[in-house]
This record gives structure tokens, C-alpha cells and sequence, in this order.
């Protein structure tokens, strides 16, 4: 959203303060323009009679897809060691789930994007009557997008993790003789997405619809035999909150138990922490 009376730089200025990062002033400022806002710049530009419009105003869609990558493969390469047990298909439902919309969304609102993203609302006003509009601040507020939206607060995050890389990337190919710290850009992705993990229940992240089947699978390519499952003890089972206690080995020994719920057969699909954390 813009502001008539307030220092813009000083805003991102502060905000880079409040995170402790440095940014290319570039590339920061391209990270915070939407591609609704940057349309609407080189609309109103042609109509003062600009024809170069795509150069004078830049967008952070290309920053965006560029971060997106950049943020699966720092969470992959944080996620493998730290779950070293953790198969495959679970690091990628991990990633997915720490990528999705709500997840980078609200990292991006708590991070303090709202103020500074600069966006309009997409819809196809008449010419004439959009012309109107703009030249009247009042009216101007509300073809703003404000607040933002969660598509476009994810955009804005993903734009600002490339930016970051970008920044390291060129201080780097300056100081190549100097020693240099750990990825900056990938600390702050551990830092502000994979830490949304903590609390969080594998089972309502990895949805397992075939959980002996799976864990068959990756048993054989760790080259142990499949699994069994045995019953280790039993309570209240005449009862309505009977319970029994049923264990899984594999070549005789035990790698994994859990309970299973007369009224939950399911069983082992509501619990993959017992096996792989």
C-alpha cells in the first residue's frame, strides 16, 4: 500500500534492519512489486506517452520463481540430515507443506511485508473510468490490493529469498580471496520456514494411504526383510476404550510401535513418528 507522507526508504531501510540482512536496494525494491502493480505503472506510463514500458517498470514474478526454487532446496538439503530416518516421500510431503500458501504467507505477514508490497486489485475496469480514479487520491486507496493477498504475500517472500541470494551471490564474487561465513540465504529459510515445524505431527503433514506397504518398500532398500507385526500387550479390550499395543519388526527386531484404537483400526497410518523419528 502506498502512503503519501511516508519515507519509502526509510520503511525498507528498517525493515532490512529488523530482519539483521543486506540487500542489493534493487533487487529489494523489485522483491515488493507485484505484477498487478508493475501493469498498471506501464499502463499509465504508455498513457503519458512512454513506449519502453516493459524496462521502466520491473516485476518480482521472475524473482519469485527463481526463490521458489531456491527455498525447496534449501528445506531439502536442512530436512535429509536433520531426519536422517525419514524416507523420501516423507522429506518431499515435508517440503510441500512448508511451501504451501498459508505456511509462506504468514512467514512473509509476520516478517512485515503488508506495508511495503505494492500490488492493485486485478479486475477490468473501463478506461476512461480507471482514468478517473487514479487522479483521485481517495478512490486511488481502494484500487489497491490491501491487505495483500496470501498468493500475494507468498510471491513477495519467494522474490525476497532470491534477492537475498543474489546479494550474497555478487558480495561473494567481490571478496572471492575472503573467507566466507555459511549461506546467509540459507539460514534465513531455516530460520523463518522450516522452524514452522516445531509442534507439528507427522501424520497430519504425510498422509500415508498405504503405511505397510511403504515401509515394505523402504525396508527392502535398506536391504532388510519386510515387516511384521506382532502384538505386544493389550488393555481393556471388553471395554469401549480398549486398546492394544502392536509392534512392527523387521529380521527379528523391533523398529517401530504404536497403539491402535478399537475405534481407530487404522492403525500405523496415524503414526509414522513411532518409525521414522
Amino acid at each position: 500500500m502506498q502512503f503519501p507522507t511516508r519515507n519509502y526508504d526509510a520503511e525498507l531501510f528498517a525493515f532490512c534492519a529488523r530482519l539483521r540482512e543486506r540487500f542489493d536496494g534493487h533487487l529489494l525494491r523489485q522483491s515488493f512489486l507485484a505484477p498487478s502493480y508493475a501493469e498498471a505503472e506501464r499502463r499509465r506510463l504508455r498513457e503519458l506517452g512512454v513506449e519502453d514500458t516493459a524496462t521502466a517498470v520491473g516485476d518480482n514474478s521472475e524473482l519469485a520463481a527463481a526463490g521458489e526454487e531456491a527455498v525447496r532446496e534449501a528445506l531439502e538439503e536442512f530436512l535429509r540430515p536433520a531426519f536422517p530416518y525419514l524416507p523420501e516421500e516423507g522429506v518431499q510431503a515435508l517440503v510441500r507443506h512448508l511451501t504451501g500458501v498459508d505456511v509462506i504467507a504468514d512467514v512473509s505477514f509476520h516478517i512485515g511485508t503488508k506495508d511495503l508490497i505494492k500490488s492493485e486489485v486485478t479486475g477490468s475496469f473501463p478506461g476512461s473510468f480507471r482514468s478517473l480514479l487514479t487522479q483521485l487520491l481517495f478512490f486511488s486507496f481502494y484500487l489497491q490490493e490491501y491487505p495483500p493477498s496470501k498468493s500475494t504475500h507468498k510471491q513477495t517472500f519467494y522474490a525476497l529469498v532470491e534477492a537475498l541470494r543474489l546479494t550474497e551471490d555478487s558480495e561473494e564474487t567481490s571478496s572471492s580471496t575472503s573467507p566466507q561465513p555459511a549461506s546467509r540465504w540459507r539460514r534465513f529459510v531455516v530460520d523463518l520456514v522450516a522452524a514452522r515445524l516445531h509442534g507439528q505431527d507427522l501424520s497430519d503433514v504425510w498422509d500415508v494411504s498405504d503405511p505397510m506397504g511403504t515401509l515394505a518398500r523402504i525396508l527392502a532398500q535398506a536391504g532388510r526383510g519386510e515387516p511384521e507385526s506382532r502384538l505386544l500387550w493389550e488393555s481393556g479390550v471388553d471395554s469401549i476404550l480398549g486398546c492394544t499395543h502392536i509392534g512392527v519388526y523387521s529380521d527379528k527386531e523391533l523398529i517401530g510401535q504404536g497403539d491402535k484404537p478399537v475405534s481407530r483400526p487404522s492403525g500405523f497410518r496415524n503414526h509414522p513418528n513411532f518409525f521414522f523419528f
